[in-house]
């Protein structure tokens, strides 16, 4: 049932990205979901968060890691859960900017990072 409610939840902040996204710059975006968080009493890790993301995810046109990112940080921030949105680029091969989203959340003194499946996370390719 926990399962549900939280993909439920993510189901629904996927489509309020999407929608913000395609109106409003990233910024713009961060500070609306910031309005729209609140307090949970139920706690999800970070792999969870991002299950549940990846999950909704695949059931909308939300491929972008972007799009990915921003949902499980919000997620992560409705359950006071401290994380940080990382943006990386690196040029291919063939000279194009790739370019890569994710959400980093601070474990004791190390860094554990948090991305969707299909994404690759800080040493990998573009998401």
């Amino acid at each position: 049932m926990a399962d549900a409610g939280l993909l439920a939840e993510a189901l629904l902040t996927v489509t309020t990205v999407l929608l913000a996204r395609g109106l409003l710059p990233t910024a713009a975006v961060r500070a609306l979901l910031r309005r729209t968080v609140g307090r949970w009493r139920r706690s999800t890790g970070a792999p969870r968060a991002a299950w549940a993301v990846d999950v909704a995810a695949r059931l909308l046109p939300a491929g972008a890691c972007l799009t990915r990112a921003l949902a499980t940080e919000a997620l992560l921030a409705r359950r006071g859960q401290r994380s940080r949105l990382e943006i990386g680029f690196r040029r291919e091969a063939d000279g194009r900017l790739a370019g890569h989203a994710w959400v980093a959340v601070p474990v004791a003194s190390e860094v554990a990072t948090a991305r969707p499946a299909g994404g690759a996370g800080r040493n990998g390719g573009a998401g």
